[in-house]
């Protein structure tokens, strides 16, 4: 039964709290946002990389420890956090930054399960075992070049149509995520703090 019905989405029989779904600009930005802190977390092992293969002597032992373990644990920490923040309230650093969450379709928090585990993993899991057993037996070859895989071609053209559903108003700007893990995305109202 799905109780998310024209914008309308229905916590108890005695209340009812009208959310607009989110615009596709600040779905997009929010997921910019994401990629832009990935990278700055992800920096620190890079330039750890490349400063220990070019100062190798001024690299010692007890420096070289401390900056792979914290190069190291820079992304995981990031990740712990945007696992927490999805998970407790739909929402990662990008979502929380452009005012937007994401629901289950009846209006409750997804949680862990939902919201991480069938959202993001599962849904790429499940798209990449598809496109690989298709490529394999219809192409009779995992690969287009030698090096990108048909699945990798399948994922950049789902991802594509991700980003065109977006711009769908009378579908509630759901994308193939959503509808896997029976979620949408919302704009937080506008009289909501900032930071809760």
């Amino acid at each position: 039964m799905n109780e998310y019905t024209n914008n309308t989405i229905q916590q108890s029989p005695e209340t009812e709290i009208v959310m607009e779904p989110a615009s596709a600009v600040r779905r997009i930005t929010a997921c910019f946002l994401n990629c832009f802190f990935t990278i700055i977390t992800i920096l620190p092992f890079y330039v750890t990389i490349v400063y220990s293969f070019e100062h190798t002597k001024e690299f010692t032992e007890e420096l070289a420890e401390w900056a792979w373990l914290l190069s190291l644990f820079i992304p995981l920490f990031y990740v712990f956090v945007q696992i927490v923040m999805i998970s407790a309230s739909g929402q990662s650093l990008g979502k929380k930054v452009m005012k937007i969450r994401l629901l289950k379709t009846d209006g409750t928090n997804p949680g862990f399960i939902r919201a991480v585990l069938i959202r993001e993993f599962g849904f790429i899991l499940t798209l990449n075992t598809i496109f690989d057993l298709i490529s394999g037996l219809v192409f009779g070859t995992w690969y287009v070049d030698g090096a990108t895989t048909i699945s990798q071609v399948f994922l950049q053209i789902t991802f594509l149509v991700c980003v065109i559903m977006l711009f769908n108003r009378s579908k509630n700007r759901r994308t193939l995520q959503d509808y896997f893990a029976k979620t949408i995305v919302v704009k937080l109202p506008d009289n909501q703090s900032y930071w809760v």
